[in-house]
């Protein structure tokens, strides 16, 4: 049961873990909660730029529940998904717990101070006080579930089920289901362990039994091999099949405990001829690193959060995600789930050694990574490892200990925590692999990583154009991976378009690196830094990054469809930049075009400006000289992208793009007139008596319907009926307006507001005005789910 009202009060609060403490004037919120976000953003916050120059500090949280099992009857503990950071925790007036780590989840046993049948008080204090501590913004407070737990004295060990299918044919799966069970009564039990199956589609597909005896106070581990899955459905990138276990145990006829855990049919490994294979096929990984934040909402993000820019991104072509540099939530990985996205699950971002880089991160996890280290690792791999979407760990980004002794043993050690609960290759995040200062990873260091990470393999010297080639012909029998390469980075809609510097000025280098990616069997795959903008990692005045190929709104940038023409095959033509140029009447202006057609053609204002066309790979002789599989064609560049020089006059540029000899796509950039009225897309339906959001994506248009690339006005939202505001944003990393407001500035002509239903059924109405714009409305039906 999640535990999701709470009071909640910002600051020191002395006596508030005692259960007579007077909290009525304290303010309601729901969990999961980010205090940070709902500040305001000031250059003289303690968490600098690094933390997004949001508030940080103390926070106090409290609430009741019940528990109406017997007393001696029962185990109760709480559950955290994630806690930022330093908590406390309190039952009726005890100190029960503490956990250091912000990012990985912990269970607490809470029955010696539980009251069964009575209201029990729960206190939580949470200290972020100490800055600045992380290179990036991390969010303030209870900003991942909570759960109540409520188990009998026989039970499984926390995530003690884990599922495994070492046998996989076509006709037949054979899963392996672990249980670990413990007896915390007096006496000894029997019992029976079921284990069910349900297909993705939830019917049933078998059952088995298992009698056992257990001793007072003895743990066991149980082994179900006749689980048996006829005709399997397998789990892919491109058709995600999610089966589930559920493990449950019975004394007597009742259930005392139940495990229920999601799995798929797959099988995934890396070698060095073919990089990173699954279900036997070669499958290159187009990946993305991302941070946790979701923009308007901070840490606390919402599933539905999650699954749009997750969508985006598959849009883009992503297959892989990075979860950059700690443990995700745990709906974030049932979303790669059922998406169909490869994870990396990173673990830490820093081990003993505090970073230097950048703002200073004066307590870091290094604070307490020695004492915490085995309970976090352990618990972290325990409730991910039956993820099917997980098929690599990181241990670690960019450690300091990558060139020192130490981090031989540190890695051995982590290692080994992550081995005895699950079988997956380890790797690490290295940015120091060819340095030649005295600081290069250590041989010893690389060795013992089962894939190897490189972060900006082309950074170093030689390396800027062999990357890993001199280690793969050192040792032809180790594979490699990106754990970090750059991408495009730039601020949604800005473009500068002066010789010197042009926009594009970036993409050259990119191209290259992503050509080498494709051309070596050894290389898995590549995770661009990044693929969505985050809060912090900034200087006064941005207050965001700009790394992402998407802004804090999930609106896309440039980059996005430079990957999208490298990452999917639809026809897909795209051009760049907009076409609003007044007072540079015939001057040039670079127009860059990204296709993955076989040849474009430009036209401005009806008039024809040249066709050109790209191949990469280049297509090459099949078996007898002069014979292709496909008609050869003349390309005009060796680059990934395809430009022209355009003196600017008012109108119309556009871009026809063909495949086979006819046309597939095209696209268009039009001058845009004065700002007129709103374009909105929104979600239509959300649910009510759950969690559930709208996303309401505002342009600016003019008459016509284009978007107005400088439209700045303020924009103001109003929410009437079963919903309310959550906050508006617009993506520009120099905005220091709060996100939790009801006006924003629009930012090259868009912007963005949530809505959260608040559980009623009904119909949401969105009010938008601006001045000199005609007002928009947008209803939103709120009902119950079928």
């Amino acid at each position: 049961m999640e535990i999701t009202s709470w009071k909640f009060c910002r600051g020191e609060c002395p006596g508030a873990e005692q259960q007579d403490y007077d909290d009525v004037r304290w303010e309601t919120v729901c969990v999961p909660h980010d205090w940070s976000i709902e500040g305001s953003f000031r250059e003289d916050e303690a968490a600098g730029g690094s933390g997004g120059y949001l508030p940080t500090g103390i926070g106090w949280y409290r609430t009741t529940f019940a528990v109406e099992a017997p007393s001696g009857e029962a185990k109760v503990f709480l559950g955290f998904d994630g806690v930022y950071r330093c908590a406390q925790i309190w039952v009726n007036g005890h100190l029960a717990g503490r956990h250091a780590n912000g990012y990985t989840g912990y269970l607490l046993d809470i029955t010696p101070w539980v009251l069964t049948r009575e209201q029990n008080c729960l206190a939580v204090r949470v200290d972020n006080s100490h800055q600045p501590e992380s290179r990036w913004y991390t969010g303030s407070g209870l900003y991942r579930s909570v759960r109540l737990i409520i188990t009998g004295l026989l039970h499984f060990r926390p995530y003690g089920v884990r599922v495994e299918t070492p046998v996989i044919t076509s006709d037949l799966a054979m899963p392996l289901a672990e249980a670990v069970i413990l007896n915390e009564a007096p006496d000894a039990i029997e019992f029976s362990l079921y284990n069910t199956i349900l297909d993705p589609q939830g019917e049933h597909v078998t059952t088995t039994e298992t009698l056992y005896r257990l001793r007072a106070g003895e743990e066991v581990r149980l082994l179900d091999e006749l689980l048996r899955i006829q005709a399997p459905k397998l789990w892919s990138t491109e058709d995600p099949q999610v089966y589930t276990l559920k493990s449950s145990i019975w004394v007597d006829g009742q259930r005392v405990d139940e495990q229920v855990a999601t799995f798929g049919i797959r099988e995934a490994a890396f070698t060095a001829r073919e990089g990173f294979v699954l279900n036997g096929e070669p499958t290159l990984m187009k990946g993305v690193c991302l941070h946790h934040d979701g923009g308007l909402v901070g840490a606390a993000v919402p599933r539905r959060v999650l699954e749009r820019r997750l969508a985006l991104l598959k849009e883009m072509g992503c297959n892989a995600i990075r979860t950059s540099h700690n443990p995700p939530s745990p709906e974030f990985l049932d979303l790669c789930d059922r998406m169909g996205f490869l994870v990396m699950e990173e673990l830490y971002d820093e081990w003993m050694i505090t970073k230097p880089k950048g703002t200073q991160t004066r307590y870091g996890v290094s604070e307490f990574f020695q004492e915490t280290v085995v309970q976090d690792v352990l618990f972290t791999v325990r409730r991910d490892r039956n993820h099917p979407c997980i098929v690599i760990w990181s241990a670690g980004n960019e450690v300091p200990e990558q060139s020192e002794p130490d981090g031989i043993l540190i890695l051995a050690k982590l290692k080994e925590l992550i081995a005895r609960e699950d079988a997956r290759p380890v790797t690490v995040g290295c940015d120091r692999i060819a340095s030649q200062d005295g600081q290069a990873a250590l041989p010893e260091f690389l060795a013992l990583q089962d894939v190897i990470g490189y972060n900006y393999a082309d950074r170093w010297g030689e390396r800027r154009e062999l990357a890993s080639e001199a280690d793969h012909v050192a040792d032809p029998t180790r594979c490699f991976i990106g754990t970090e390469d750059s991408a495009v980075r730039m601020i949604r809609g800005e473009y500068q378009v002066d010789r010197e510097n042009p926009y594009s000025a970036c993409l050259p280098d990119l191209e290259r690196m992503w050509k080498y990616t494709v051309t070596r069997n050894h290389v898995a795959g590549t995770f661009l830094w990044a693929g969505i903008d985050y809060w912090g990692e900034a200087n006064w005045p941005c207050v965001a990054s700009n790394f992402g190929q998407m802004d804090t709104c999930g609106f896309p940038k440039m980059g996005y469809y430079f990957y999208q023409s490298l990452w999917t095959e639809a026809p897909m033509v795209k051009l760049f930049p907009h076409w609003n140029w007044e007072g540079r009447e015939g001057e040039p202006i670079p127009v860059v075009c990204f296709t993955n057609c076989d040849y474009v053609e430009l036209f401005l204002n009806g008039r024809f400006l040249g066709r050109q066309s790209y191949e990469f790979p280049r297509l090459g002789m099949n078996m007898a000289f002069g014979c292709y599989d496909r008609p050869n064609r003349v390309v005009t560049t060796g680059d990934l992208h395809l430009t022209w020089q355009v003196p600017y006059e008012p109108g119309e540029l556009r871009v026809l793009a063909y495949r086979g000899g006819s046309l597939a796509a095209e696209d268009t950039a039009r001058t845009a007139k004065s700002p007129k009225r709103f374009q909105i897309q929104c979600e239509q339906e959300i649910f009510a008596g759950e969690e559930d959001i709208a996303h309401v994506a505002v342009d600016i248009v003019d008459k016509n319907g284009v978007i107005v690339p400088d439209a700045s006005m303020k924009v103001q939202f109003a929410v009437e009926g079963p919903g309310v505001l959550v906050g508006v944003d617009n993506g520009n990393p120099m905005c220091h307006k709060s996100r939790r407001g009801t006006v924003i500035r629009a930012f090259h002509g868009k912007c963005l507001a949530i809505i959260r239903g608040t559980g009623d059924e009904g119909i949401i109405r969105v009010l938008i005005q601006a001045k000199k714009l005609e007002p928009a409305e947008m209803r939103i039906v709120c009902k119950r789910r079928k």
